[in-house]
């Protein structure tokens, strides 16, 4: 109940905003000039090389262009060399600091965007990032030369309009919070990119965009590498100082999974992520490991699934998921304090008591000693009569009368008309209505 009303509270706010950045909710951590985010490094070193695998299994790509649906791109090719924008941080969950954009602007009627372009900004080839080649970025994005997903997330928004040489304006069909974020995220590309070719036959053209790293060699559909551009037009910017520190990001492709396992243990890539809890109890072991020579490093995850799942099938590597929004700033935990409590105190005549006085009610536990069975036996007296007759049968009575149930289909239900047809039933005996070993 007070998850719910949450929710709606936060949608309902009016959003924050400053000239340097866009929050969805609440204020802004970074003030405008700041000179980096607080989680890096701003005098990590320059140099060396970072071999990886592709986050997505994939066996070769065959296409340097990612926004178009056929073919398979190269992997890293959205993250290291095209640029959005506005960009996130790792501090705050719906808060984009100004990245091509310096300047952002929601009109009071929450139905424009505007953005003003860094003049510094500035692609591979030199040229400066201009308002045309927003706009021409989103049109062929909306087009049906790309692949769909961009007409889905940029639905609400109406058109793309240049108001100056370095501005542009997108219109909007609703006013919601969340759509700056979303505009904000649009990657730009020049408008030289594919020498005007429609975008899905621009295939193996090399991007022309405004990212740190620059396509160097490879072996085509089997690995790639990318240069870091040391003249790369934001490396001095609040929100790029400390990051992209490597001078060649290498992603090498493996046919199968078994092949990319044993390449790592062997030291041909540098870092791998896991979303397999069978794999990390039972592949990720060894001497390696033991030695420190390979380092594996546990973040805390949720999964859907209750204690019994994780300790017999996933290796207890889960923490069980309670909610949508777990592990996030908007989980809902205990009894509310805080901004939460801020939000909720001018609605108290209106909320039920409970709200301010109860923890967040959670799902029952399937830990022993109880286990399952308690949970059977809550759920029995809750349920109560007149269904008690229902909830007992299952149970360890044998006075209790067996359950009978009988399932048709429509196939069984016209086979019943002809000679000799029976009915599909089951019955349960006395003997089977022993409650089964707790699990």
């Amino acid at each position: 109940m007070r998850f719910v009303l949450l929710l709606a509270a936060m949608f309902a706010a009016p959003a924050a905003w400053g000239a340097h950045a866009y929050a969805q909710f609440g204020d802004i951590k970074y003030p405008m000039g700041f000179a980096h985010f607080e989680w890096v490094n701003p005098n990590a070193p320059k140099g060396g090389a970072l071999d990886l695998v592709p986050p997505l299994r994939i066996t070769n790509f065959d296409k340097f262009n990612p926004f178009t649906l056929k073919g398979t791109a190269a992997p890293g090719m959205a993250g290291l060399v095209f640029e959005t924008l506005l960009t996130g941080t790792m501090d705050e969950p719906t808060t984009v600091y100004g990245l091509l954009a310096e300047d952002v602007e929601v009109e009071r009627d929450g139905l424009s965007i505007t953005f003003r372009l860094n003049p510094a900004a500035r692609f591979h080839d030199g040229k400066p990032v201009m308002a045309a080649d927003v706009k021409h970025s989103f049109d062929k994005l909306m087009s049906k030369e790309a692949a769909p997903q961009y007409r889905v997330v940029y639905g609400d928004v109406k058109r793309a309009v240049v108001t100056g040489p370095r501005s542009v304006r997108f219109d909007l069909a609703r006013a919601s919070a969340e759509l700056p974020l979303l505009v904000g995220g649009l990657p730009v590309f020049s408008r030289d990119w594919g020498a005007g070719k429609p975008l899905d036959q621009v295939i193996m053209d090399t991007p022309i965009a405004s990212g740190p790293y620059r396509i160097g060699r490879m072996n085509f559909g089997r690995d790639i590498t990318y240069e870091r551009d040391p003249k790369y037009w934001g490396r001095e910017l609040g929100v790029r100082r400390g990051m992209y520190n490597f001078d060649q990001v290498t992603y090498k492709i493996y046919k199968d999974n078994t092949a990319q396992t044993e390449a790592f243990k062997a030291g041909e890539f540098d870092y791998l992520r896991t979303f397999s809890a069978k794999e990390w109890a039972r592949v990720y072991v060894g001497k390696k490991f033991d030695s420190g020579e390979l380092v594996r490093v546990e973040l805390p995850t949720r999964n859907a699934g209750d204690e019994w799942m994780n300790r017999r099938l996933m290796y207890n590597s889960y923490i069980r998921c309670n909610g949508w929004l777990n592990g996030s700033d908007f989980e809902a935990e205990g009894l509310p304090a805080g901004d939460e409590l801020k939000v909720l105190e001018p609605l108290r005549k209106r909320l039920p008591a409970r709200v301010f006085n109860q923890e967040v009610p959670l799902a029952p536990k399937t830990i022993p000693p109880d286990g399952l069975r308690g949970n059977l036996r809550k759920a029995r007296d809750l349920l109560g009569p007149p269904a008690g007759l229902i909830a007992r049968a299952p149970c360890a009575t044998r006075k209790a009368r067996p359950l009978r149930s009988s399932i048709s289909t429509a196939a069984a239900a016209s086979a019943s008309s002809r000679p000799g047809s029976r009915r599909l039933r089951s019955s349960a005996s006395r003997a089977n209505t022993a409650a089964p070993t707790s699990r």
